[in-house]
């Protein structure tokens, strides 16, 4: 009984569960259309023992539901030594000296709620613009493309693709080294997650890649230098000042070729021998890809004598004249400069490579046998001869600035190209380095990494 004067009083607990976290309770306290506490009601009934009657009374109490959602990235990079955040570099951990590079991504769910629909994107950002984004993770799963690079997703512990309170997922994959994508230098790559409880995080990887792309290509003035470059073509064994230095052929580039094309090489003319046939003249045989001195199978050449090979490096300003000079000591001076270049051991691309300076020489070998070769036979011919004499082509032709029948580039774009090569390593702005030219930051990269690792250099 209840009497007059009498209060009762009852204590009840509930213990909060994951769901109610979760769901924001079984109440919307402020009318907006999301839950956001758990509410009780109580209720008594009772009946009145004079009077017959029932007595009611009932009261709620609610108390808000505290959502903190959080997450935690960390990106990681290996190339070759371990995992490395690496928030900054060059480090010794994080330098890449050609090989495969791997990423592993670690997600924390630091809050009290459970986050859904998780997605994990990374993203390339050397270079200044931002690069393709690939997502990895999709709503809890690994993507098509995480997958093509060797992903595993880990730490899900009920695979059920949510983000548990207290799960940390890793997710480990592997990008194969690529030297058209690897560019020598600094690279960035940022992960970042977001998830539907409105909570994201990011991070980023930096490494350094150095690409075994040889010597950095060295312009016409070089090779024209008496006392420097041209020691290291004048057939002259020995005579070079700095062979084998940083930066510098490691001796005598000039090599017999079979000049006439006749599938021998003979003595070189001059040199006092003589066995009866025909004697092969001294210079460059442009395209001699394998360097044995013939035009072999598959190759396109053209002979450059010494005297023609020189007139070209050493050509005047008035041949030169980007609006009023010769067309074919322009184009062949960048040839000779990137022969040269090739035969020190730069980088040079592949022929398949529409932007290489491989494919670009190969084109021009076949606009000079047409427009200042001695037997002018077209694109179709593997071997000509270089000839300067006859009139100039000037600049401002059709033969020069146009695109000529067989060709994807013209006179002029070759030009341009091999030019810039020959000063850069690259064949146009911003384009595909061919060869290392950013000393400064590979050789420091390339001391701390040596200073690392003393016994794998």
């Amino acid at each position: 009984m209840l009497d007059v004067g009498e209060t009762w009083s009852y204590t009840a607990y509930h213990t909060v569960t994951q769901d109610d976290i979760d769901s924001g309770g079984n109440y919307d306290s402020d009318a907006d259309g999301t839950n956001d506490s758990l509410r009780n009601i109580a209720t008594v009934t009772a009946d009145a023992v004079t009077l017959g009657t029932e007595a009611t009374a009932s009261d709620d109490a609610s108390v808000e539901v505290c959502q903190n959602p959080g997450i935690d990235l960390t990106k990681y990079v290996d190339v070759g030594f371990g995992y490395d955040d690496a928030n900054t570099g060059p480090g010794p951990e994080n330098v890449n000296v050609g090989g495969d590079v791997s990423f592993k991504i670690t997600v924390e769910n630091t809050g009290n709620v459970t986050l859904t629909n998780v997605d994990i994107t990374d993203t390339y950002l050397s270079g200044g613009a931002p690069g393709t984004a690939n997502l990895l993770v999709d709503d809890g799963v690994l993507t098509a493309y995480a997958i093509a690079h060797g992903a595993s997703l880990t730490g899900d512990t009920d695979s059920d693709g949510d983000l548990d309170v207290g799960e940390t997922w890793e997710i480990i994959y592997t990008e194969a080294f690529d030297p058209l994508s690897f560019d020598p230098g600094a690279h960035l790559n940022t992960a970042d997650v977001t998830t539907d409880e409105g909570v994201s995080d990011e991070d980023s990887a930096y490494y350094f890649t150095l690409v075994d792309t040889g010597l950095c290509p060295r312009t016409p003035g070089f090779w024209q230098n008496p006392n420097n470059g041209a020691q290291f073509w004048d057939g002259v064994v020995g005579n070079e000042k700095h062979a084998g230095e940083d930066g510098f052929p490691t001796g005598e580039l000039l090599y017999a070729v079979d000049s006439n094309n006749d599938g021998v090489i003979n003595a070189v003319a001059g040199d006092g021998i003589n066995d009866g046939s025909p004697l092969d003249a001294k210079g460059l045989l442009i395209g001699d890809y394998d360097k044995d001195g013939l035009t072999g199978a598959g190759e396109d050449t053209l002979f450059v004598s010494f005297a023609d090979a020189q007139s070209l490096i050493n050509a005047s300003n008035k041949q030169l004249n980007a609006s009023t000079g010769d067309g074919r000591f322009m184009l062949g001076r960048d040839m000779v400069a990137s022969w040269l270049n090739y035969l020190q051991g730069s980088g040079f691309g592949d022929a398949s490579d529409p932007n290489s300076p491989h494919h670009y020489l190969d084109d021009s070998i076949d606009w000079m046998q047409i427009y200042s070769g001695t037997l002018s036979g077209g694109t179709t011919e593997t071997f000509d001869k270089l000839k300067l004499s006859g009139g100039a082509i000037k600049t401002n032709t059709s033969i020069w600035k146009d695109v000529q029948s067989g060709f994807d580039h013209s006179a002029g774009q070759m030009h341009f190209a091999l030019d810039y090569y020959n000063n850069t390593g690259q064949t146009a702005p911003g384009g595909q380095h061919y060869a290392n030219c950013e000393s400064q930051h590979l050789f420091e990269a390339l001391s701390i990494f040596e200073s690392a690792h003393p016994d794998l250099v």
